[in-house]
């Protein structure tokens, strides 16, 4: 079985603690765009961004006071985190939301679910061909989810002309991410550990900050934009 342990170096610890603290502080930000903004975007935007921000934060928490939960943080994390970024981008298509499509907001979550579930099993498995099996069914799931992103909810976008250059950009961000993700796992220690567990760790803490904070700050500012116009 491999070793599930995450090396819990002095620089580790501090940058754990960075990263909580970073985000409990950027879900108090968001509680502070819900009293300047709610008049202008829906109030789900905000609580759906300060869940995403509180629950990673709260996670991370496990490696800073050597949890049973710490050999599955990220896992614990991104199989709740992730799917919620996806619920955001999926109504941002969708605003005004007089209109929701829930079939395909359950379908793009819960293959993101997918996504993460077969990420945690080839972390678990005995051998590099579970390893490598688990990682490739993971992938397929993720290209699920680019088209998901890029087709059917770019075309609810383009409904709304003025939401259709926004919603793009918050794609092209989200996938630009998502890729990230399976090559920092790959290359750190989960995967083929061709980096220091140090790296591998400061990697799991820029990525979840670009796509956690930044994603639902850019997210927030450009449905408050909308009303501006």
């Amino acid at each position: 079985m491999l070793e599930l342990q995450i090396p819990h170096y002095v620089d580790t610890h501090y940058l754990n603690l960075f990263y909580v603290i970073f985000l409990f502080s950027s879900a108090l930000y968001f509680l502070y765009l819900r009293s300047i903004w709610q008049k202008k975007v829906p109030q789900i935007f905000f609580w759906i961004h300060f869940f995403i921000v509180s629950w990673s934060a709260l996670m991370y928490c496990n490696l800073l006071f050597n949890t049973l939960l710490k050999p599955y943080v990220w896992y614990c994390d991104w199989i709740v985190s992730t799917p919620l970024i996806m619920l955001a981008l999926a109504l941002t298509a969708m605003y005004p939301l007089t209109k929701i499509n829930t079939s395909l907001i359950f379908a793009i979550m819960s293959t993101q679910a997918i996504v993460i579930t077969t990420g945690f099993l080839a972390h678990i498995s005995p051998s590099k061909a579970g390893l490598l099996t688990f990682f490739g069914i993971g992938n397929a799931f993720m290209f699920l989810i680019f088209y998901l992103v890029c087709v059917p909810l770019m075309n609810i976008a383009a409904e709304n002309k003025l939401l259709l250059q926004k919603y793009r950009t918050l794609a092209i961000l989200l996938i630009a991410f998502w890729i990230s993700y399976p090559v920092a796992w790959i290359i750190g220690t989960p995967g083929l550990a061709l980096v220091s567990p140090f790296i591998t760790n400061l990697l799991f803490v820029i990525l979840p900050i670009l796509c956690k904070p930044v994603f639902g700050i850019v997210d927030l500012y450009l449905l408050n934009s909308l009303q501006e116009k």
